[in-house]
């Protein structure tokens, strides 16, 4: 029997792309329903990897988590593509974004897309600073930090306005006490640990988009555990991030 679900917008992944959007429209007020084809890993959902495991003596045990749990080939295959066997990728809430660095270099004006002018590009940065709570200074103070930015910028000379030498701006922040790198839950739940109108459902893999007149409708989906299990999801808008 297939199993109903409706919500005014449904979100195709738990990454950077759909926990933002997510996030977004259920700060608004909609009702978001976001679908990951991975399993949830940690709690609260969404968090980055190092969040919970913090420690000092946890930085080896960390990277036996990612490698032997968190990263598989693309789609959970058994092996690599082709020749690619270091091309690996992470299926599960909060996604790549689970375990990422937190490394926010401000781009260069030549690094932006063409259809938009570099200036226009200014308030949609500013929103990604404070959504992501992205801090300039890279986290860094004191003596010694100040003393090799020092040294970087005799090193390399010369730059332009704008861009000079300068700390790597770094998306985390302190709460209680202790360095929180953003991650999914942060752009979900907005410092909440849960939404009522925000769900997130895991082990459920996307397979179809439903479309009446070319206007997506709504989707069709299966348990990754169960793949007999089928799933319906009508929405009146469809968010795909990839």
């Amino acid at each position: 029997m297939t199993q109903q679900f409706q919500a005014d917008v449904a979100v195709v992944g738990s990454g950077a792309g759909g926990s933002a959007v997510a996030g977004e429209l259920a700060a608004a007020g909609l009702d978001v329903l976001v679908i990951e084809a991975g399993p949830k890993w940690f709690d609260p959902l969404g968090t980055h990897v190092r969040n919970v495991y913090s420690s000092e003596a946890d930085l080896s045990r960390v990277g036996d988590i990612i490698y032997g749990e968190m990263l598989s080939y693309p789609s959970g295959a058994d092996a690599p593509i082709g020749n690619l066997k270091d091309l690996k990728v992470a299926h599960g809430t909060g996604g790549m974004f689970a375990l990422w660095m937190g490394n926010c270099p401000y781009p260069d004006t030549g690094e932006l897309p063409p259809w938009m002018n570099a200036a226009d590009w200014t308030p949609y940065f500013d929103r990604a600073l404070a959504l992501m709570h992205i801090d300039q200074a890279g986290g860094g103070e004191g003596k010694m930090f100040e003393a090799l930015l020092e040294k970087t910028r005799k090193a390399i000379g010369p730059r332009p306005d704008g861009r000079e030498v300068r700390p790597m701006p770094f998306a985390a922040r302190r709460v209680d006490g202790k360095l929180k790198i953003t991650a999914s839950d942060e752009l979900f739940f907005r410092g909440a640990r849960s939404l009522p109108n925000l769900r997130v459902m895991s082990d459920c893999i996307v397979g179809e988009v439903i479309a009446n007149r070319h206007k997506a409708t709504g989707l069709r989906a299966v348990r990754r555990t169960d793949r007999n299990e089928p799933i319906e999801i009508s929405a009146d808008t469809i968010v795909i991030s990839g």
